[in-house]
């Protein structure tokens, strides 16, 4: 797994229409070249991204069932 550092990570940013480096406040992230506010992927990143984890999940594997104390 590749390293990375704080100089290297990116974001999206919808304005912007590419991944950029950005600034974190407590609660969201802006882009650092125009302001707005950046998102973890792009749509079309986030598709594959999702798609890729579909193979991946457990057959069978359904959340845990309320039970009855007796």
């Amino acid at each position: 797994m590749a390293s990375s550092s704080f100089y290297d990570d990116r974001k999206y940013c919808l304005e912007c229409d590419q991944y950029v480096p950005y600034l974190m406040s407590a609660e969201h992230s802006y882009c650092s070249n125009c302001g707005s506010r950046v998102q973890l992927f792009s749509k079309e990143d986030w598709s594959q991204f999702s798609e890729n984890l579909k193979p991946r999940r457990i057959k069978g594997d359904s959340p845990d069932k309320k039970r009855d104390s007796a």
